[in-house]
């Protein structure tokens, strides 16, 4: 449907493509340090959402409870305003 519309109403060619990501959660962290010995751990599950905002991609409830316990300082909220972000935010 979304390839449809954008070839129709854009003229635009598109590809979809799967992803293993089920879901994301915001992180937050006492200290930028702790921060980013998570991040560093985890690169390639890092994203910026569309405000610039630091998400962890999971691809399960396992998935981040798995995280939790390897670094229990790091803060993983399932909702931007649960973090303490409000929309517009860069950080």
């Amino acid at each position: 449907m979304v390839q449809h519309r954008l070839k129709a109403e854009y003229d635009c060619d598109v590809r979809l493509e799967g992803c293993q990501y089920t879901g994301a959660r915001w992180i937050t962290a006492d200290t930028p340090a702790e921060l980013r010995e998570f991040t560093n751990a985890y690169p390639q599950r890092m994203s910026l959402d569309a405000a610039g905002t630091l998400a962890y991609l999971c691809t399960s409830p396992y998935d981040v409870r798995l995280a939790q316990e390897r670094f229990p300082k790091i803060h993983f909220h399932p909702l931007r305003e649960h973090a303490g972000l409000a929309l517009g935010s860069a950080g």
